[in-house]
């Protein structure tokens, strides 16, 4: 039995199903990965991050909860 594939995209990379994001920036506790990127001052690569800088592409909901981590781990909010 082999691993799951997840979907492609158009252009044939993965991609994470909307609902697995959706949970783990909805989540209350952030993740050993988010906390490593972010005390690693590369806070730029997380989930959270992606979602606070593209907001029109994701629902409101998601984007607050990620606005939200970013401004309780002291991270310096995108544009977006």
């Amino acid at each position: 039995m082999g691993a799951r594939k997840l979907p492609a995209t158009p252009d044939g990379r993965s991609q994470m199903p909307a609902r697995s994001r959706h949970c783990l920036i909805g989540h209350p506790n952030a993740t050993p990965g988010f906390i490593a990127l972010v005390e690693g001052g590369m806070a730029e690569f997380t989930g959270e991050y992606v979602v606070a800088e593209f907001p029109n592409r994701f629902q409101p909901d998601v984007v607050a909860a990620a606005r939200k981590r970013l401004e309780q781990h002291g991270v310096k909010l995108p544009l977006g």
